[in-house]
């Protein structure tokens, strides 16, 4: 199996049109790692298994790191502050569960907090409940450090970068109310993005809960693809070398991800984020999980 001239070439465009694309992917630029990367993996494939993955990219959502500063903000002004009766407070805390906090499994929810201990997102907090609220937003770096000594009307908000299933950031949240002698009230979760499927078990439960982004299955929930069984089966077909399948095939506990964010997510089809090989060579995973 090779790689022909139009095939990178279809590459490069998608690639260019889903990383940045105000910039042409050139050496040494933002992109050109998983161009290359890209290539190599294409290289290994039959043509039906390219035309898979190729259509997979341009449907391929690649956050970047530094649209996250504006994405935080998106997502506090996304909370419907007027279901929370008489706020005094506000307390952000990371949305992980008790096993990661003690293990000192942080993640990325501890990253989110951080971007909240600015001069700007206090005023956007005056401009959204006024003077009656405390304007200095009291950040933890974990929910299980969490306190209200003066025992304010307090709410809290649980806040994350990405929900796949739903299942870990529920956990979290009923971890947290199991371990606290608060009511499970004035309490919400907001992230920068969700897969729907997620998105719809944090509903079920009846947890305020907002994201920003929303995203859909890649091959389960794209019309494109109209032989979904076939489909999902040449992806398989693709995934059967991978280190980490088939625990993760089709992403974890099958979430057909196409999601890159401040590192790629489980959720994502591991044949764009696994690195090696069963048998311990070298995967060209264009977006490995430990960037």
């Amino acid at each position: 199996m090779s790689l022909n001239g139009n095939t990178a070439a279809r590459l490069k465009v998608i690639l260019e049109k889903v990383i940045d694309p105000h910039f042409p992917i050139g050496e040494g630029e933002v992109g050109y790692e998983a161009f290359e990367k890209g290539c190599d993996l294409l290289a290994k494939l039959d043509e039906t298994q390219q035309n898979l993955i190729l259509t997979l990219l341009e449907n391929y959502q690649f956050i970047n790191v530094l649209e996250y500063s504006s994405l935080c903000t998106q997502a506090i002004k996304n909370i419907d502050f007027g279901r929370f009766s008489d706020i005094e407070s506000i307390s952000i805390v990371p949305c992980i569960t008790k096993k990661d906090h003690d293990a000192g499994n942080y993640k990325s929810g501890l990253g989110i907090v951080n971007n909240y201990r600015t001069k700007n997102f206090k005023v956007l907090i005056g401009k959204k409940l006024g003077s009656k609220c405390d304007l200095s937003p009291k950040c933890f770096s974990s929910p299980f450090s969490y306190s209200n000594p003066r025992n304010k009307r307090d709410l809290l908000i649980f806040v994350d970068d990405f929900v796949g299933t739903g299942k870990t950031a529920t956990k979290a949240i009923d971890d947290f109310f199991s371990n606290s002698s608060r009511k499970k009230e004035n309490f919400c979760l907001t992230v920068l993005g969700s897969m729907q499927d997620g998105y719809n078990v944090l509903q079920k439960k009846d947890y305020p809960f907002y994201t920003v982004k929303k995203f859909n299955r890649g091959i389960t929930d794209c019309p494109i693809f109209k032989k979904k069984k076939e489909t999902i089966e040449l992806m398989k077909s693709i995934e059967e070398n991978l280190k980490n399948c088939p625990k993760y095939s089709l992403g974890y506990e099958k979430s057909e991800a196409l999601v890159t964010m401040q590192r790629t997510p489980n959720n994502t089809f591991p044949v764009f984020w696994d690195s090696e090989t069963k048998g311990g060579l070298e995967w060209p995973a264009p977006f490995p999980r430990f960037l």
